[in-house]
């Protein structure tokens, strides 16, 4: 993948964050359990988002995972959203 262009990376991933996600159904939210946090070597907690096929996913503060990351949003009606780390 050396050779693909930003857009051609994006891409990609775009395509791969539809095959894991469009579809699916958010079945839980919850805040990372202290064992999670102390095995993932993270001071402190962050939101966890349940899929209806057992998949979990949770934002993290970069591509290395060095910690929980907060989550942000904004409705159709322009509220912003902010799922913090705790």
């Amino acid at each position: 993948m050396a050779d693909e262009t930003r857009q051609e990376c994006r891409e990609r991933w775009v395509n791969y964050a539809r095959e894991q996600l469009v579809g699916r159904t958010i079945t839980n939210a919850f805040m990372m359990s202290q064992d999670d946090c102390d095995a993932m070597d993270w001071g402190s907690s962050g939101l966890m988002l349940e899929l209806d096929n057992g998949t979990v996913i949770y934002p993290v503060r970069d591509d290395e995972g060095n910690g929980p990351g907060t989550l942000r949003g904004v409705t159709k009606d322009g509220e912003q959203l902010v799922f913090p780390v705790v």
